[in-house]
């Protein structure tokens, strides 16, 4: 899987959906991501410089628009991997 350059829009405060944005423009991040079908496709894992230390952010996509949906330390990606792979099972 290789990285594209995608923009990422931020509508919440915070890094989370609990805490959308009031009549504002959202935040837009251009980054180098892992995207799940491509440019076009529908996850994305990132990097970016306004997040806390050691975090990643995670989007989903619809036909190239990007939206970040929210930010986890590191430490979380083998138990959010296990989740995935145990759901995919059942």
């Amino acid at each position: 899987m290789d990285k594209q350059r995608i923009t990422v829009y931020n509508y919440f405060d915070g890094h989370s959906v609990l805490h959308r944005k009031k009549n504002e423009m959202p935040d837009a991040y251009e980054v180098d991501a892992y995207c799940v079908g491509g440019e076009n496709g529908v996850f994305a894992t990132f990097n970016h410089p306004s997040f806390p230390p050691n975090c990643i952010g995670y989007a989903q996509g619809d036909d190239g628009h990007w939206w970040l949906v929210g930010v986890k330390h590191k430490d979380w990606l083998p138990e959010m991997t296990e989740a995935f792979t145990r759901i995919s099972e059942e």
